[in-house]
């Protein structure tokens, strides 16, 4: 998973775009109808150039993510997931809120890669090509999670 936000202060920010790519394959993507007023300079000019639309009502995502997530208690890997895990319950609801996330298991893939003996540093900086768009950075992470499962098997 990985999320955009419309600044990186907790208290204020809400998620403006988000993206889950399921073991299988299956993607989501949403952008999401955002106050265009509360967003960062930096969000501005990094984040939404690289939207395509359509935005979708919070309301909406919420139940676009429900039917994509499913029922199974799922676990969820994120770059940096005391971020992405803060602002989708500050957006979408706390687990007490939505019973199907109460054994939401985040993983935080910079802590994995730590733990495997890579800088995860270095792995975030390498320059791609729409960088920031939460498909493009949750496709890198899928294929960085992928290749750290098989590199430690």
């Amino acid at each position: 998973m990985d999320a955009e936000f419309s600044t990186i202060n907790p208290a204020v920010g809400e998620i403006i775009s988000i993206a889950l790519i399921k073991p299988t394959g299956e993607e989501l993507y949403l952008e999401i109808e955002h106050d265009p007023n509360t967003l960062d300079d930096w969000v501005k000019e990094n984040v939404i150039p690289k939207f395509t639309g359509p935005l979708v009502s919070r309301a909406a995502a919420w139940e676009k993510l429900n039917e994509f997530i499913g029922p199974n208690h799922p676990y969820v890997v994120s770059y940096i997931n005391h971020f992405d895990v803060v602002f989708f319950w500050k957006t979408f609801g706390m687990p007490k809120d939505r019973p199907t996330y109460d054994y939401w298991f985040p993983l935080d893939m910079a802590t994995l890669l730590f733990f495997s003996g890579v800088d995860p540093r270095g792995y975030i900086h390498q320059p791609i090509i729409d960088q920031h768009n939460a498909l493009t950075d949750t496709r890198l992470l899928k294929a960085g999670y992928e290749k750290l499962l098989a590199d430690n098997a």
